[in-house]
C-alpha cells in the first residue's frame, strides 16, 4: 500500500509505529517515501538501516547507515550511527573496517562501554588477544551490571593460555549474575580444557537447565560427553545444539566423530559433509571426510577381520576349513594303506622250504601335520583383496571449538 501522507516527519512516524506492530514491509515503504521527499533526512536513513538489519538485508542496511552519518551533522544520532555500522561490518567480516567505525563512535561518545567492548571483539577475531584485551578493559570499568564485557576478557585469556585469569573474569561475572548462562558455559569450558570433565558437565548441565536454547552449551556438554565416552549422550546433545543452530558446523563434525566411536561410518560421514556444506573453510571436517571414506572401503588384512566382517564370510571361513582338514582325511580313505603277502620259496640241504613275507605299504610317506598347515595356509590366503588393507582403528579429529565473544547491540 503507497504512503497517504505527504509529510516525512509524519511518514517517519508512521513507519516507526508499523515496525511496533511487526509490519516492516509497509514500514520501509513509509521510509523510502520520506527520504524521496526529503533526501537529506538523517533520522529516516537511520530508521531504513535498522530496518533493513533486521531483514538480513546487510549491503543495503551499510549503504543507508552511510546516507545517515552524511546528514546528520553531528546530531544526537551521530555516534549511534557510527556505532551501528560498526556492528554490522563486523557481522559482515569487515573487522578492520568496523575497529574505524567503533573508534569514531569512542571519540564522539567516549563513555558508553559497548564501543570497547565491540572493538575489542573485533580484535579478537583479528587474532590480537593481546590488544583486545585492553578494550574489554575498558569496557568492563564503564559497564555496571553487564557481564558481557568480563566474559569476553575471560575468552581473550583463555586465547592466550591464562586460564588463571580467565577464571577469575568468570567467577566475577557469575557474583554478579549466578545465572548467566553464557559465563556458566565459560566456565565449563575452562574445566573441560583442563581435563576435568566430569566438573565441566555439571556446569554444562547448570547451563542447560537455566538456558535450554542456547546451542553453544549443549555443544560443549556434547564434548564433555564424548571425552567420557559415553557417546550416545554426546550425540543427544550434539542433535540438541542443531535443532537451536541448525547451521552449526562444528556440532555436526564432532557429531560424526562420536557416530565413528559406534561404528555408524555411512552416518558420519553424511554428518561431516553436512559440515562442510555449513562452513567450507573447517578444515577438521575434510581431514575426517578423508578418513571416512578409506574406512568405508577398508578390507580385511588378516584372518579375524575375514571372519568377523559378516556372516558370509564366516560360513565361507568355515566351510574352507573344512576342505583343508576334509583333503587331510580324504586322502586316507582313498589312498588306503595296503597290506602285501608274498611266498617266499628257499631250497637249502634240507630240500625247499617257503616263507610267507607282509608288507604294509602307503603311497607316500607324508607326516599328517604338512596337510594341516597347507590347508591353513590356504585359508588365509583366500581372504580377499589384501593389497588395500588398512591397519588400526580410525582416528578422527574433534573440533572442540571454544565459547565465541558476544558484541554489545
Amino acid at each position: 500500500m503507497a504512503p497517504s501522507s505527504r509529510n516525512p516527519d509524519e511518514l517517519v512516524s508512521l513507519a516507526a509505529q508499523l515496525k511496533e506492530k511487526g509490519r516492516i514491509d509497509e514500514a520501509l515503504c513509509n521510509l523510502n517515501e520520506a527520504i524521496r521527499l526529503r533526501p537529506e533526512y538523517a533520522e529516516a536513513h537511520s530508521q531504513r538501516a535498522m530496518l533493513l538489519w533486521q531483514k538480513k538485508l546487510l549491503d543495503e542496511a551499510l549503504y543507508s547507515f552511510s546516507e545517515a552519518i552524511k546528514y546528520a551533522r553531528r546530531s544526537s544520532i551521530w555516534a549511534p550511527l557510527w556505532y551501528n555500522k560498526g556492528l554490522i561490518l563486523t557481522e559482515t567480516q569487515r573487522y578492520e573496517e568496523a575497529i574505524a567505525y567503533f573508534d569514531e563512535a569512542i571519540s564522539l561518545y567516549g563513555s558508553f562501554y559497548g564501543s570497547y567492548n565491540n572493538k575489542g571483539v573485533a580484535l579478537g577475531l583479528l587474532g590480537k588477544h593481546d590488544e583486545a584485551i585492553k578494550f574489554f578493559d575498558k569496557a568492563v570499568q564503564l559497564s555496571t551490571d553487564d557481564t558481557g564485557p568480563l566474559s569476553n576478557r575471560a575468552l581473550a585469556n583463555i586465547k592466550m593460555g591464562r586460564d588463571v585469569k580467565a577464571l577469575a573474569d568468570v567467577e566475577e561475572a557469575l557474583r554478579k549474575d549466578q545465572r548467566d548462562h553464557r559465563a556458566i558455559d565459560i566456565k565449563g569450558f575452562i574445566l573441560y580444557s583442563q581435563g576435568h570433565y566430569n566438573d565441566a558437565l555439571k556446569e554444562f548441565q547448570k547451563g542447560t537447565s537455566l538456558k535450554r536454547d542456547y546451542a553453544e552449551l549443549w555443544y560443549h556438554k556434547g564434548l564433555a560427553h564424548f571425552k567420557l565416552e559415553q557417546y550416545d549422550q554426546a550425540i543427544q546433545c550434539y542433535e540438541e545444539a542443531l535443532r537451536i543452530q541448525p547451521r552449526f558446523a562444528e556440532a555436526y563434525n564432532d557429531k560424526a566423530v562420536a557416530l565413528s566411536k559406534k561404528g555408524d561410518i555411512s552416518g558420519a560421514i553424511e554428518q561431516v559433509k553436512r559440515a562442510i556444506e555449513m562452513n567450507s573453510a573447517l578444515s577438521d571436517a575434510h581431514v575426517n571426510l578423508e578418513r571416512l571414506t578409506q574406512e568405508s572401503v577398508k578390507d580385511v588384512h588378516n584372518f579375524w577381520d575375514f571372519w568377523n566382517s559378516s556372516n558370509a564370510k564366516k560360513v565361507t571361513a568355515i566351510i574352507l576349513v573344512v576342505f583343508a582338514f576334509g583333503a587331510s582325511l580324504g586322502y586316507y580313505v582313498i589312498f588306503p594303506n595296503q597290506t602285501i603277502k608274498t611266498e617266499e620259496i628257499a631250497v637249502d640241504s634240507n630240500g625247499p622250504t617257503s616263507k610267507t613275507i607282509t608288507v604294509t605299504t602307503t603311497p607316500h610317506d607324508i607326516p599328517e601335520v604338512y596337510f594341516v598347515i597347507p590347508g591353513l595356509a590356504i585359508l588365509i590366503l583366500l581372504a580377499p583383496m589384501l593389497k588395500r588393507a588398512k591397519l588400526g582403528p580410525i582416528e578422527l579429529e574433534l573440533e572442540e571449538s571454544a565459547p565465541k565473544n558476544e558484541i554489545v547491540k
